[in-house]
């Protein structure tokens, strides 16, 4: 079906409060709406503070799209009118300011559209294709592509300067230089004096880079198949061509991996590969793949990787040149160094170098260790921190000013600081008296640290997240540790961050230092700024029942990132664009000077035409005595003397999520909240409380604990429960139908049924990552035995579902894909074939080309549909679809998703 095609406008506004909101009859959320359900997409605050441009408009499907532009400090204009810009465009890409703030300028589906703010006038460049802005020879400019022509617009007279035939070009940070490359040459352009210089050229140029000042560029071009290194100095106008045969030997070639220079710019860093040493006559087969127990990773796809390493005899190793003195150092192999920090950016004299041995079974093989080095950039020297250690380092980083290396060990709990210019090492966590770390006890393998460290300036103090305070501490371990906090977080049960980029190591600490924090008790998210005067707690600025930003909560699969964004500063004033939302409002921004009075900019509301939901948080107490609670999802037009039918959906712990909005959209894995609940269905989401070794009994604790809890609520029909879970909580899904009677319809997504089969099955970590074995998924991490199947096989088969398949009376519904990598797909033919055996109700949706959930709009419609028609036949008794009754000879013919009103009971 062709979907309508988008529409966008840009508006400029003027910053005022809106009033007279109309409001009609509520509409139920159905299948129809997901395609043009309205949210704020794109954001951009002016350099001078005074304007925000944002963009908002319907989700992938298709539909309208409006971008508007606000003026901060004009509420007093008389010209209250809106003005609506770049109207008739299908899409837009991009949009942002001149550097001056006087110009808008947006990627339209076939034009840049230019709008100046002070006349109101708007210009287009037809077919281009915008690149950038900045200031120009002293004016505001934009970049674009047109045809195969770069060219450079000075807005302000509207001038083009074209260069034909680019092929590539690189910007640098400071926005003061352009190189271009041609088919004859390469050229460096000075945007503050429009100059040009010819850098020259060897064949075609792959990759480049600035140094840090944006004056110098590395680049590796490729002539007749060998690539080659070159540098350019452009204060000098100097160009060299680095020999590396010279410098590193024959064995060695460049690469076009990758190409950076170090923080001062004084190297560079590359890749090289060298040849194999594989003595002896090579074995005529290319199709054996050899296991072996004595393999570190006998996996299918690592032996594949390491037989196309062997057929291509190339090993891939990071490598340095030291310009001062034209010296060149591998470094190591690309999978043990990295040469960044935690910003991403390349360190100045020093890298670490990790290596592992068996490190996928780090908890149990006998070979496993893990050493660390220090390796200094500008003579390759290498200097051993760790000596095989039998323990597992994590949050390994170097200090921005490069005084100190830290690491993590997941056995003793405890921090290492080594101090570079001494070489003393220092254990521990200087002192602090509460945990630094997540003691997961409900699930092995979690034990790591409250986010990374953070830094302040010249290293001379780190600053430590408890789970609610923060401490700075003394690296030196001379000074005491100060709660920076003064304890308010532990008191008060609120967890303070700082309220900056959680990749940012470094932290320039002011009186006012701001701080988000999250109540634990009844998940408030909001502001504080620490206090001027010495030993006063934080004081809180904006805040309340909304989610402003926060970072990630709990580790492992189970992380949960509460949502909002880091406040976004104006360039040259003291105005920060915020954004804002809750369960019953949608994400819209706000700017504010002092984080206390914040005024609104946009007013984005869909839900307010729709039965929406609300929220309320419901503690219940498990059979040990222990406590729990989890949201409830309510209609917003709930009838206490009717009775709702309820489905438990469910994955680790959400309940941090209580003021998170929900948009409606397609599921992908999961059901989607604000459908159900505005199409009259109750929703449930506990907190799982877990114990080793009993995964699957603490799931059954909690889920009936809440349903004891929840069948005291008179609108609650206890006769109409449903389960719905994706991966883990597929597994739980599996689970709770096996060991209860309680629900009379479920429906999982890529679970486990089976823990004997899926111990020895293999699993992908990450996107085209390795294939690696599951044993550590069930002894380490979430599946929780703590135990090998030899060592505990009685608890592998309690934990699997398909040994209790002839218990089950609930109806299932199964998503499962063939491709996911995650969860194999023999778990869900296991459960299918072990329940059709028992003559069970069970049905499977397999989607070709999927993986661990459903990602194809078109799969993730069929897949939407079918789930809400089961659960509408179980739960509210309609008609089944035509898919649920059909016999095998039928099923392939049955493509729509009619309902059968014969009678038959599927």
């Amino acid at each position: 079906m062709m979907m309508p095609m988008k529409k966008f406008s840009i508006i400029l506004m003027q910053l005022c409060f809106m009033t007279g909101i109309c409001f009609s009859q509520k509409m139920i959320i159905d299948s129809s709406v997901f395609d043009k359900w309205d949210h704020i997409k794109f954001w951009r605050i002016s350099n001078n503070g005074r304007y925000v441009t944002f963009a908002h408009g319907v989700g992938s499907g298709g539909g309208s799209c409006n971008w508007e532009v606000a003026s901060l400090f004009t509420a007093g204009n008389p010209d209250k009118a809106a003005i609506a810009l770049f109207t008739g465009d299908s899409s837009i890409a991009r949009l942002d300011f001149s550097y001056n703030s006087a110009y808008v300028f947006a990627q339209l589906e076939k034009r840049i559209g230019i709008y100046n703010i002070n006349t109101h006038v708007t210009d287009f460049i037809q077919n281009a294709k915008l690149v950038d802005q900045f200031a120009y020879n002293g004016q505001a400019a934009i970049a674009f592509y047109k045809n195969d022509s770069f060219c450079i617009r000075s807005v302000d007279n509207l001038k083009d300067s074209v260069w034909k035939g680019v092929r590539k070009h690189w910007i640098n940070r400071q926005q003061s230089a352009i190189v271009l490359e041609t088919a004859a040459d390469l050229l460096w352009l000075d945007l503050k004096t429009a100059s040009v210089k010819k850098m020259g050229i060897t064949g075609k140029v792959n990759l480049a880079c600035f140094d840090s000042t944006g004056n110098k560029l590395a680049y590796i071009s490729e002539t007749a198949g060998n690539n080659h290194l070159f540098y350019y100095n452009a204060p000098t106008g100097k160009a060299d061509s680095i020999n590396l045969l010279s410098l590193l030997g024959s064995d060695f070639t460049l690469t076009n991996k990758d190409v950076a220079f170090n923080a001062d710019g004084t190297c560079i860093f590359f890749t090289v590969f060298v040849k194999d040493s594989i003595h002896g006559a090579a074995a005529q087969s290319t199709g054996l793949a050899l296991w072996s127990y004595k393999a570190e990773d006998i996996s299918t796809e690592r032996e594949r990787v390491h037989r196309e390493l062997r057929r291509n005899k190339k090993s891939y190793l990071h490598a340095v040149i030291n310009l001062s003195n034209e010296k060149a150092y591998c470094l190591g192999s690309t999978d043990d160094v990295t040469w960044t920090g935690a910003e991403g950016l390349p360190r100045r004299d020093y890298l670490l170098y990790s290596e592992t041995a068996f490190d996928v079974d780090y908890w149990w093989h006998p070979d496993f260790y893990q050493s660390l080095y220090i390796v200094s950039v500008k003579t390759g020297e290498r200097k051993c921190l760790v000596n095989h250690s039998r323990s597992k380092l994590s949050a390994v980083s170097l200090s921005p000013g490069q005084k100190f290396v830290t690491w993590f060990d997941a056995k003793t709990h405890e921090f290492s600081t080594y101090e570079i210019a001494t070489g003393i090492r220092r254990t521990g966590n200087w002192s602090i008296p509460v945990p630094i770390y997540e003691n997961a006890g409900e699930i092995m393998g979690r034990d790591i640290p409250y986010g990374i460290l953070k830094w302040a300036e010249a290293d001379s103090a780190l600053y430590v997240y408890d789970k609610y305070d923060i401490w700075q501490a003394d690296p030196m371990q001379v000074k005491k540790p100060v709660n920076v906090t003064h304890g308010y977080g532990r008191r008060n049960k609120i967890i303070f961050r700082f309220a900056y980029n959680e990749k940012s190591c470094l932290i320039k600490l002011t009186p006012e230092q701001l701080l988000v924090g999250l109540h634990e008790q009844n998940l408030d998210n909001g502001f504080y700024k620490l206090s001027k005067r010495a030993n006063e707690d934080p004081q809180i600025c904006a805040g309340g029942p909304f989610v402003y930003y926060f970072p990630q909560l709990f580790s492992g699969n189970g992380a949960i990132f509460p949502g909002g964004m880091v406040p976004e500063k104006a360039a040259d004033t003291a105005v920060y664009l915020l954004n804002r939302s809750n369960e019953h409002e949608a994400s819209n921004l706000f700017i504010t000077g002092d984080f206390k009075q914040v005024l609104q900019v946009s007013h984005i509301n869909p839900e307010k035409d729709y039965n929406w939901y609300t929220t309320a948080l419901v503690k219940f107490q498990l059979p040990n005595g222990s406590r729990s609670q989890g949201i409830l999802y309510k209609p917003e037009n709930l009838d206490t003397s009717k009775k709702y039918p309820l489905i438990f959906d469910y994955y680790e712990k959400r309940s941090p999520e209580l003021h998170k909005y929900i948009g409606p959209e397609w599921s992908g894995s999961r059901i989607n909240i604000p459908a159900y609940v505005s199409d009259g269905y109750l929703v449930f989401v506990p907190d799982m409380q877990y114990t080793v070794g009993n995964p699957g009994e603490g799931v059954l604790n909690t889920v009936t604990a809440a349903v004891h809890e929840l069948s005291h609520l008179s609108y609650v029909d206890i006769s109409r429960l449903g389960l719905q879970g994706h991966s883990f909580g597929g597994f739980e899904t599996n689970y709770l139908i096996t060991h209860s009677t309680l629900f009379a319809a479920a429906c999982e997504a890529s679970g486990q049924s089976d823990f004997v089969s899926g111990y020895n099955s293999m699993y992908q970590r990450g996107t085209g990552a390795d294939i690696l074995s599951r044993q550590d998924q069930y002894e380490r991490k979430q599946s929780n035995i703590g135990a090998s199947m030899w060592e505990r096989p009685a608890l592998y088969i309690k934990n699997s579902p398909v040994f209790m398949a002839d218990k089950i009376s609930t109806p299932l519904l199964i998503l499962h894909n063939r491709e996911d990598m995650s969860v194999p797909f023999a778990q869900a033919v296991e459960l299918f074939y072990s329940m059709r055996r028992n003559n069970k109700k069970v049905w499977m949706l397999e989607y070709e080309g999927e993986g661990h959930g459903v990602g194809k709009i078109e799969n993730r419609r069929d897949y939407t549909i079918r789930m809400k028609q089961f659960f509408d036949h179980y739960l509210k008794k309609l008609p089944p679809p035509r898919w649920m009754t059909a016999g095998a000879e039928q099923l392939d013919r049955l493509n729509d998703f009619r309902l059968d009103s014969s009678g038959i009971i599927p």
